[in-house]
Formats: C-alpha cells, structure tokens, sequence
C-alpha cells in the first residue's frame, strides 16, 4: 500500500468484540494495548465491534466509518461465532492490502491443521475409532481440540488411549482433533516469538505448570528467552512464508526446533514482552507494521 499524500496523519481501524474490552486472559490484553500503540505513535485510531461491519449503498462501513477511507484495518480475533464467515466475506471485498491479514490467510492459515510441515508427527480426524488406530509405536502422544484455543481439551494420552480418546471427541460429536507426538522437550519450556511485518519484536519462555499447558491462560510461568541458531532457521523459515502470505502479525511457538502452532487471529504477549523486559516495544511494532504496510 503506497503512504497516503493527501492526508498528513495515518488512520487504522480496529474491531474487537466487547469482551475483549477487558483483559481475555493472562498475558492478552491486545484490544487495548494494540490501539494505544498506534495511538502513542501519532495514528489516528478508531475501534468498532466487529458486528458493527455492514455494507450500505455499495460501500462498507463499521458504524458510520466509511472503511474506504481507513488506511489500516485490524480485526483482533474472529469477533462473535455468529456471523463470522458473512463478516469475512464482506470484508473480502475490500483491497485486502488494507487489511493487516488478508482475511483468506486469517480464515485459512490460523489453527492446529495449518503449517504442520514444521511440526512433530500428527493425524487429524473425526472419528475417534480412526484417530484411535493411529496412536500406535514407541513414544507418548498428546490430543488436541482442532478448534480448541487457550489450552483447552489439550490432554497427554496414557495407557488406554482410545479410551481417552473416545471420551473428548463424545463431547463435540462430529468435530475434528488431532493426535500429535510428545516432545518432551516441552517440559523445559515453549518459546513465544511475536513477528509484526515478519520482523521479530520479541521472545519470552512459557514454562508448563504440567508438562503439558504452556498457556498463560492454563497457569504457565513466564521468563525472558532467547533463540538458540536451530530455533532461529525455523523462525526465518516461518517469517518468509508469513511474508509471502502478507501476514502481518503472528505469535510463533516452538519447543527447540519443532513448531507447535503459529498463532495469527489474535496471539497474545505483546503486554508480556514489555513487562518481562520492562521495555515498551509499541515503536517496534507500529515501526514494523507501517514498513510493511508501505511495500506491500
């Protein structure tokens, strides 16, 4: 997207949903802390409930925000269930290099089932019968919710797997899970990476209250981190494909050099860097997000 000459300050629209007015969990705070950023960084900010986007005379709008005149537009998370593949249809319509994330990509790219080249061994399914007979060989296997989100319906699998198995898929009949190789590696920590405009603004360790939950939601612990070189190769490897993809902004989590999921509808620890590092990375991000905006 080329700068805008004819007006002296940037504009960016973000939707969040009212719950996300207040803090959704540790460490996630992003429907206040992403607009004050842009706001302290001299944009002009606007936010909208998502179920305000609607389409009158031929042009969308988000309340009386005509988005044709938006430079930027943020969606942080999916908004309400209800309406939520019509909101992305509409916002389809737009030139999606408005938008921070395309809206295929935010639809598409964001869950267990995406970028699973970089991760460890993994079968999805529907039927617990077949999701069963793959949990076969040396090694223990975990079983996640396809869906799931904070940690939640994540469980380490024991003797009886189909039994467990059986028992968390009767409670969402029909849904998908996954059955996925332990690292054990994980007991030692998950590195959160965030990535704004495939620049990397930060890295911290969540250390798992179980062996399992490395989630902030879930109780995990905090510490500031590195990369080690084999983390950083898949971090740059990840960082060019969300470039590719013209994603803008993306919570990367690894357990060595294994992926476990790449988080891009509304990953949180922004608020977290700045606490763990006692540094304000605002500028990192806006900086990052703006360069991109302008090459796109």
């Amino acid at each position: 997207m080329n700068k805008c000459e004819s007006s002296p300050q940037r504009n960016i629209l973000f939707f969040v949903t009212e719950m996300d007015a207040e803090v959704s969990g540790r460490g996630n705070d992003n429907a206040l802390r992403l607009p004050r950023a842009f706001a302290n960084q001299g944009w002009s900010v606007q936010i909208r409930p998502h179920a305000s986007l609607h389409l009158q005379r031929g042009s969308l709008f988000a309340e009386e925000l005509d988005l044709a005149n938006q430079q930027l537009i943020w969606p942080i998370g999916f908004g309400p269930r209800a309406g939520f593949l019509d909101r992305a249809q509409l916002l389809s319509n737009l030139p999606q290099e408005k938008l921070i994330t395309p809206i295929s990509e935010l639809v598409l790219q964001h869950g267990k089932a995406s970028w699973l080249d970089h991760c460890s061994e993994t079968f999805i399914h529907c039927d617990p019968a077949v999701l069963s007979s793959f949990v076969k060989g040396p090694g223990q296997w975990v079983l996640k919710p396809l869906a799931g989100s904070y940690g939640r319906g994540v469980a380490l699998l024991g003797d009886q797997p189909r039994e467990q198995i059986e028992a968390a898929m009767a409670k969402d009949p029909g849904s998908y899970f996954m059955v996925q190789r332990y690292l054990a590696e994980v007991e030692a920590g998950e590195k959160r990476t965030l990535v704004a405009g495939g620049a990397v603004i930060g890295t911290y360790m969540r250390l798992p209250r179980n062996g399992l939950h490395a989630n902030l939601s879930q109780q995990a612990a905090l510490a500031q981190a590195t990369l080690t070189q084999s983390e950083q190769n898949l971090v740059s490897t990840l960082q060019d494909q969300l470039i590719r993809r013209r994603i803008g902004f993306a919570a990367i989590d690894t357990v060595g050099d294994t992926l476990i999921e790449v988080n891009i509808a509304n990953p949180g620890g922004f608020g977290t860097l700045d606490d763990l590092y006692q540094r304000d990375h605002a500028q990192a991000l806006v900086g990052a997000l703006t360069r991109f905006a302008e090459i796109r």
